[in-house]
């Protein structure tokens, strides 16, 4: 839904494929997925062929999907719609819960409809509809619920104090001086004194490192031993997608028909920091992705006769 579709067809991989909207190029060219994803209420048909391509396919040893967009009609039509997900119908994370932390939120609203219909005017056209628009409006407001857990240090720890510092089987862990190291008197090897108390003296600590400690948030679980989750914490990723599309349809003679369609698509992403909009500069999250795409088409047929047709497809590149 945010950005990316893969399909692995004929045992090809998944960038092998070609993605066609009322006939113009939907792929895009990084990983060749789909530019536009068709909202289905805006889908009038689609095709996914596999192999024995007609001529007027290409570019793809894998499937080509094909999807048509729907045009209005001589009646008035509309739809509307909405789906909905929400953090109090889910249960609760397991790291979340077993450290009495809330659950993560979680909403999901995505709605849309569809309005299509003639253009009518008498004037020129003595009352007949020749002309027919369809447009289709699709907004997503996604916040994805995320646990962080994490090993931070002890806040005790961090002032040199390690008398209480034990690990997960309840072993005692012994701290070393470094500047005792001395060749081994029984045998080959270094020795060094563990430092009384096993508490390392504030004046031996870095004044570079005292800085830097500062910046550590607070574990969240007291009493973990060392190197276990001691941290936890709930957010949630953003996104607030907003699509559109609308076609007009108008058909010159009973022979000659063209139609305009333009189809935008803004699905930008912003991911919560692990620790918080406090402490981001400690722990960097990956910023604000935005994936502004857009597919245009112009197209043209003409019916010469049964047997001949002629059928003109002009299209703007897709960005990304």
């Amino acid at each position: 839904q945010i950005s990316t579709v893969s399909y692995s067809i004929n045992g090809q991989r998944s960038t092998a494929n070609e993605f066609l909207l009322d006939g113009a190029p939907n792929s895009a060219p990084a990983q060749n997925q789909p530019v536009v994803n068709a909202n289905p209420d805006m889908v009038q048909e689609f095709k996914v062929e596999t192999n024995n391509f007609s001529a007027e396919y290409g570019r793809a040893a894998g499937g080509v999907f094909n999807v048509v967009t729907r045009s209005g009609t001589n009646e008035l039509h509309g739809s509307a719609y909405e789906f909905l997900r929400n953090d109090k119908l889910n249960a609760n994370d397991f790291f979340a819960n077993r450290s009495g932390t809330a659950r993560a939120p979680f909403r999901f609203n995505q709605f849309g409809g569809t309005l299509g219909g003639p253009v009518v005017i008498p004037k020129l056209y003595n009352g007949k509809n020749r002309t027919f628009f369809f447009a289709n409006l699709e907004l997503v407001r996604f916040i994805q619920g995320i646990t962080f857990t994490s090993v931070l240090p002890d806040p005790v720890h961090l002032t040199g104090d390690f008398s209480n510092a034990r690990l997960a089987d309840g072993r005692a862990v012994t701290i070393y001086d470094p500047a005792t190291t001395r060749q081994n008197p029984s045998g080959a090897g270094f020795v060094r004194s563990p430092f009384p108390g096993n508490m390392i003296p504030s004046n031996r600590i870095d004044p570079v490192a005292q800085k830097v400690m500062r910046l550590f948030p607070a574990p969240t679980v007291g009493g973990a031993a060392l190197g276990q989750i001691n941290y936890t914490r709930t957010d949630g990723n953003k996104v607030d997608k907003d699509t559109y599309s609308i076609r007009m349809d108008h058909n010159l003679t009973e022979r000659n028909r063209i139609f305009v369609r333009y189809s935008y698509d803004d699905t930008p992403l912003a991911r919560a920091p692990a620790y918080g909009q406090e402490f981001r500069n400690i722990a960097p999250t990956a910023g604000p992705q935005v994936f502004t795409r857009w597919n245009s088409v112009v197209e043209d047929t003409h019916i010469f006769s049964p047997t001949l047709l002629d059928q003109e497809t002009g299209q703007r590149e897709p960005l990304r």
